[in-house]
This record gives structure tokens, sequence and C-alpha cells, in this order.
């Protein structure tokens, strides 16, 4: 599994993240056209079978749809969405920064000028238990892609 884990102490109402190192970059490309979704959990692209699937697997955390931008896994977001993820921009910190972040306010997307190069976002997985970070290296509009770096942590 690529993923590592880090350990998160919980500390009133905020989560100090910390870790060692960020894992490769990833480029996720329109989900209407190659049907991925990411996994911070599992650390890859899932693949969704449209055919046989009406909805993400819980495994999926999000996706990049253009013209919409990035779409969490909750089921509050859209009809096929299984899971509760959120996302927080956290500005522009460098990935393995420490943040607090609250445990609430987590947004369901974010639009195509909302995912900023050189930004770093906390997401709440699928299952609320997890979190993970990504940190933005590109996005490109013309191709319909996005490159981040990224880290999974549990509480």
């Amino acid at each position: 599994m690529k993923s590592f884990v880090i350990l998160l102490a919980l500390i009133s109402i905020t989560l100090p993240i910390t870790a060692e190192e960020p894992l490769e970059s990833i480029i996720i490309g329109d989900f209407d056209k190659t049907f991925h979704g990411f996994s911070l959990s599992r650390g890859e692209l899932v693949s969704v079978n449209i055919e046989e699937e009406f909805l993400l697997p819980i495994e999926i955390d999000f996706i990049f749809d253009l013209p919409n931008g990035l779409g969490m896994n909750n089921e509050d977001l859209a009809p096929g969405f299984s899971g509760t993820a959120g996302i927080i921009d956290l500005g522009p910190i460098p990935l393995m920064e420490n943040t607090d972040f609250p445990e609430e306010d987590f947004n369901m997307y974010l639009m195509p000028e909302d995912i900023i190069p050189g930004h770093s976002y906390i997401i709440r997985t699928t299952d609320t238990d997890h979190y993970g970070k990504i940190h933005i290296v590109d996005i490109n509009a013309e191709i319909e892609s996005l490159e981040f770096i990224w880290i999974y942590l549990e509480k």
C-alpha cells in the first residue's frame, strides 16, 4: 500500500497534523472521461464502472469533474454519492506543515476557481474517521487534469 499512516492527537476541537514526507504526485483526469476518483486510504485512483455501479464506491473520497470542480464523495452533494467526505482550504502552506483545523465547516465541493495551485486542503474521508491533506501542484483546464501531492492520516 502506498500510503502511510500517521496518528493524530485530538486536542480540544482541532487536530494537529504531522507527517514525515509526501508521496509522489497524482494526476487525476476529468471524471466524465476517466471515471476515476481518488482514495486517500488506498493511495490511488479508483475506477468506477458506470454501467454497473450507480454509487461512487465508499473508498473514493473525491472526484475531479469540470466544469464543476472538485467534488467530495458526500451523499448530500449529489445522487449516486455514498459518503460524508468534506474539504477545507488551508491556504498557501506546504503540505507537510503542521496545521490545526476545525472539525466542522467542511465543504462538499470546490469550484474550479477555488482549486488554487500552491494551496493545501484538508479532506475528511467518506467514513469521517480519517483525514488526508492534498497540496495542489497544477490544474489544467485545457487537458482537464488536476495534479496534487497528498498524505493520509488516521485519528
